[in-house]
């Protein structure tokens, strides 16, 4: 996506959200690209409460959708490159992955300002946790763990808050070896 573009997009989801005092923050790549610049987002993932996601649908006059992904499954509001999701599940064999913006993830959200429009950004933190157990390479067209790389040279981690998320999600023992290769994974 070209950054004129990013910026326009990060610019009409603060418009829709922010007069209607929805907790939102941007996601997945688009955030892990406002942390480190380590390559330019191919869209603008933004997560909302679960129990926001049909309040947003009706600002934005489109109706969430639940899809069946490679990876799991996500319940989304589709805007042109905006995915704005109130819910997702990670699978991996019979296990399940559940990640949603919950009070302590609102809690350490990060205020950054990108070409003078302010945004809400997940936690490094919670996109580690989440990139870790997704673990999804260029075979699938994601940088995961390139991301979870970039995230760990660019911001100091708070590794009891990743253990907190991982706990969460029922998923350190499918993230801790992706972890391992950096000194505060020891402490988790």
């Amino acid at each position: 996506m070209e950054i004129d573009l990013f910026r326009g997009e990060l610019a009409r989801v603060s418009d829709i959200l922010m007069p209607g005092g929805v907790p939102w923050a941007v996601a997945a790549g688009a955030a892990v690209y406002l942390y480190t610049s380590n390559r330019p987002p191919t869209d603008l993932d933004v997560l909302v409460r679960p129990e926001d996601l049909a309040e947003v649908g009706k600002l934005m006059g489109i109706t969430p959708e639940t899809e069946a992904t490679s990876w799991g499954e996500v319940t989304t509001i589709q805007l042109g490159r905006i995915e704005i999701a109130g819910h997702l599940v990670a699978r991996w064999g019979s296990n399940s992955y559940p990640y949603f913006l919950d009070s302590d993830m609102a809690g350490h959200l990060r205020s950054i300002t990108y070409h003078g429009i302010q945004v809400p950004v997940l936690s490094p933190e919670d996109l580690v946790a989440l990139k870790a157990v997704l673990q999804r390479g260029p075979e699938q067209g994601k940088h995961d763990l390139e991301d979870v790389a970039a995230l760990a040279a660019a911001t100091p981690m708070d590794a009891a808050y990743v253990r907190l998320r991982l706990d969460r999600m029922q998923a350190l023992e499918r993230a801790l070896p992706a972890l391992q290769r950096w000194e505060w994974a020891a402490r988790l």
